[in-house]
């Protein structure tokens, strides 16, 4: 996924969802893309990317509509589990699109819910000026889209989550990561990417090769028992160095619950 790379090795979220949107525009020729994201559910929308065809001026129109748009709380009209909503003016249910400036005289546009933990948490709505735009296909293409925007949105919060982090561990000499409970990278220091000698963008998402499953697991059974959750779990191992020597290396792996006790990271 080139949006994950981007975001790794420094892009704001916000770029990354402008790049979608703008691809859209450009590849689909349609006239109209944005997300819209709340932060508390039902709450007006912040938007974070948006892009349009050329000769619609967003600065003329786009900024006023938005106001007006966002404030009105337009998630309400969302009904709960729903995939996407297709409006098309003139069509049999004569629906008229809201969800676009009036200005931009849009004919077919589709609406798909931005949902995260049970909660509609965003929207990602695609406009076309022309009729029947947005067939059986091309919404199922455009669902799996909002899928990587999804995933997007997560990594964009967990790398927010990372940034303190980072300030404080940085520095340190010790190599220092993150994983999640797959034992998958996360984040990584400047220390830990010396060792390997490769790019954090290489690094982030791949397996942690010493991951002492086993000895987590055991850990994680003897914590529940004792109603305890700190403890770690050290080891002996030997890693290969950029240089290609090998190296021998005292490691220590340290559970991350939250505070319903679940392990996280």
């Amino acid at each position: 996924d080139p949006f994950m790379g981007w975001m790794v090795t420094g892009e704001s979220l916000e770029f990354c969802l402008s790049q979608i949107c703008q691809g859209l525009v450009t590849t689909l020729g349609v006239s109209f893309a944005y997300i819209g994201i709340c932060k508390e559910e039902h709450a007006s929308l912040d938007l974070c990317a948006h892009a349009e065809a050329v000769g619609l001026n967003w600065l003329e129109v786009g900024p006023r509509w938005w106001k007006g748009f966002s404030e009105s709380r337009p998630l309400i009209n969302l009904k709960s589990g729903m995939e996407f909503l297709h409006c098309s003016k003139g069509g049999d249910k004569n629906e008229e699109i809201t969800w676009v400036p009036s200005a931009y005289g849009p004919m077919d546009c589709v609406v798909m819910p931005l949902t995260h933990g049970g909660m509609t948490c965003g929207v990602f709505v695609v406009a076309s000026g022309r009729p029947s735009s947005f067939d059986e296909r091309l919404c199922r293409w455009l669902q799996s889209l909002r899928a990587q925007i999804l995933d997007l949105l997560d990594c964009g919060k967990r790398l927010a989550d990372m940034r303190p982090r980072s300030a404080v561990m940085d520095p340190v000499s010790f190599a220092v990561c993150v994983m999640d409970v797959k034992g998958c990278l996360l984040w990584v220091n400047e220390a830990y990417r010396k060792l390997h000698g490769q790019p954090v963008n290489e690094i982030l998402g791949t397996p942690f090769r010493t991951f002492p499953r086993e000895q987590l697991q055991a850990l994680e059974s003897a914590q529940k028992t004792a109603g305890d959750v700190g403890g770690c779990v050290k080891t002996d191992i030997q890693e290969k160095q950029a240089n290609g020597i090998w190296v021998d290396l005292e490691q220590m792996v340290t559970p991350v619950v939250n505070q319903q006790g679940t392990l996280t990271h």
